[in-house]
Parts: C-alpha cells; structure tokens; sequence
C-alpha cells in the first residue's frame, strides 16, 4: 500500500506540475495576446479618425460643390485630395493567437465567451481586407480624376485647385458617393471592433489578475 500510495502521489504531483506548467504558458500567451490587441485597438482608432475626416470631405464635396465651384476651388481640390489618399491598411497580427489556438493552450481558458470573442475578432479581419481593397480600387479611379482636373498649389493648402476649365461630372460624383458609402461601412465594422476589441482586453486582463 506504500509503494502504491507513493505512485499515486508522485503521478499527481507529476500532473499537477504539468498542469501548472501549461497553465502558466497559457497565462503568458494571454498577456502577449492582450498586447496585442492593445496595439489592435490603437490602429482602430487611427483609421476610425482618418477615415472619417476622408468621409466628412465626400460629403463636403456632395454637399456644397455648387458653392465651392464659384470662388473656393482650392477648397475642392483639398477635399479631393484628402478624398482619394487618405486611406489606411490594417496591420493584422494573429499569431499569438493562432499559437494559443493551435498549442491546445485554448482549452485551459475557461471562459467561453472570451473565446467567442477571439474567434469572431480574428475572422472579421478577413472583412476589413475586403474593404480596404474596394476603398483602394475606387481611391485609384478618383486619384486619376484628381490628377487631372487639379493644377498647381492652393492658396490655403498644398493640394492644388480645380481648374478654372473643368467641372466635376456625375461619374466623378459618382466615385466620391461611393468612397463616402466604403468608407461609412468600413467605420460601421471598425466601430464593432472597437467595442469588441475593447471587451476582449477587459476581460483577460481580469483573468490574469485572478491568477495567484
């Protein structure tokens, strides 16, 4: 009975250890995962601002045209501008969690909705690619526009003036509508992530605390 007793203890000690072990490299995995997302969180907030300011220069543009053509056409080349070069890429960085997930580190998480909330964030990146090349291929066209109806340099900016001989037409409102409704339902997603991002990073940051 003492040299069984004594087996069972050394093969829980042995698996309490093991246990711990993968416990604590989950542990760190999670705060690694956690700064990430920080860094996720910072990159949302940029392109939610520069995205933005890149839609409120559409509807300038949609909006007061008629007003602007007469003796601001500097004020629509910068918005034209901004329009069609303001654009960013989202530097996605999964790795540490597809090394949580892959590990089979993840099922020492014990909190499902955390891992919910892993799965849709990671997948929805796929989405916001999506977006940035549709935003890109339209930014191309109106770049072009850009290009062409614009000279020289503004009195209060550096991007140049609508020329005195040519007018915006419906295909060029056309492409600046359509940048303004990507770059709407980029920000729709991008508010998502924030939200969820935000959540996410809450809710490891009180599992590490609860750790001994």
């Amino acid at each position: 009975m003492v040299v069984v007793t004594g087996v069972l203890i050394s093969f829980y000690v042995e698996k309490h250890r093991a246990r711990e072990y993968k416990n604590n490299l989950k542990n760190h995995s999670l705060s690694r995962l956690a700064s990430n997302i920080e860094s996720d969180l910072d990159d949302s907030w940029y392109n939610h601002r520069l995205h933005t300011f890149a839609m409120d220069m559409c509807v300038v543009l949609l909006n007061d045209y008629e007003e602007l053509r007469i003796d601001r056409r500097d004020s629509i080349g910068k918005c034209m501008g901004i329009a069609c070069k303001y654009w960013t890429i989202f530097m996605d960085n999964p790795e540490e969690y597809l090394t949580l997930r892959n590990s089979g580190l993840i099922e020492f998480v014990e909190h499902d909705s955390l891992i919910m909330l892993l799965q849709k964030k990671y997948s929805s990146h796929l989405l916001y690619k999506q977006w940035e090349s549709l935003i890109l291929v339209n930014n191309d066209h109106l770049l072009q526009v850009f290009n062409q109806k614009t000279t020289g340099v503004g009195v209060t900016s550096g991007y140049g003036a609508l020329r005195d001989d040519v007018e915006l037409s419906n295909e060029d409102f056309n492409l600046i509508r359509r940048r303004k409704e990507l770059s709407s339902s980029y920000l729709r997603d991008i508010d998502e992530s924030i939200a969820r991002d935000s959540l996410i990073l809450k809710t490891i940051q009180c599992l590490l605390s609860e750790q001994p």
